[in-house]
């Protein structure tokens, strides 16, 4: 290969590198989270059980969180939320997937403070959409400190950044119920797998009703501190890359 067609490659090359970096779009979830489904559950083998203070026991799979697929995972990045539907416990309804209302807030005392598998605690709204980021391995082992969202101030945060292992409030997606910004997600360094639950005390998810419908979005970007090629260099870069284009080919050449 001439020299001329080795610099035409490469300049080829990191044009389409430049071009790809560029072009990065988000992705979309789509996906049905049950009131059964348990957060602590997250990553556990089928046949765990989870027996709270409760008359029953949540089992995976059964009662397991829904696994987010679809969306990258990219740390530093975000995750939106959209979600409609409601779940229930011992037939109390709350009234959107924000959760509370007269079903009221999880405050976990006693045996049923947890942590469970290595998840953390929660305390926020019950029958609420919760979110849990993992990495590839089991949980189990310390968890993380739980995050408070028992308060307005707490659930209506423009952005959350929750560790791995720390159970998360999504709600419906909004600082305010059905109204508001759109809440942003800081993804955590190690994370590769987001499930989705419905809170409810430990282990007693195994009569709750209901379901919630969830997008989630990423933000199509590598973190800000990676910076992406500007517009007048993509220029430069296709223009030199023509030019090597024309300089590698014989119909162009100057005769000798």
């Amino acid at each position: 290969m001439s020299r001329a067609l080795k610099s035409h490659s490469f300049v080829f090359a990191a044009v389409a590198a430049a071009l790809f970096a560029v072009s990065a779009s988000a992705a979309t979830a789509i996906v049905s989270v049950s009131g059964l489904a348990d957060i602590w559950l997250a990553g556990q083998p089928n046949g765990t059980v989870l027996k709270g203070p409760f008359p029953g026991q949540d089992v995976a799979p059964t009662n397991s969180p829904v696994l987010a697929t679809g969306v990258n995972l990219v740390a530093g990045t975000t995750l939106t939320f959209s979600a409609t539907g409601t779940t229930d416990y011992g037939g109390c309804t709350s009234p959107s997937p924000d959760g509370g209302g007269a079903c009221g807030n999880l405050n976990f005392v006693g045996s049923n403070a947890g942590p469970f598998f290595g998840i953390s605690t929660f305390n926020g709204p019950i029958n609420a959409l919760v979110g849990v980021f993992l990495n590839a391995s089991t949980p189990g082992g310390t968890a993380p400190t739980g995050l408070d969202f028992s308060t307005p101030s707490e659930l209506s945060q423009p952005t959350i950044s929750p560790q791995l292992n720390q159970v998360f409030f999504i709600g419906d997606g909004l600082t305010g119920t059905g109204t508001g910004a759109v809440q942003q997600v800081v993804i955590p360094a190690g994370a590769t797998r987001l499930y989705l639950a419905s809170s409810d005390g430990a282990g007693a998810n195994y009569n709750n009703g209901g379901s919630f419908n969830v997008t989630v979005t990423d933000s199509g970007t590598t973190p800000p501190t990676v910076p992406l090629p500007s517009t007048g260099l993509l220029t430069l870069l296709g223009l030199a890359a023509a030019a090597a284009f024309f300089k590698a080919s014989p119909r162009f050449r100057r005769p000798a």
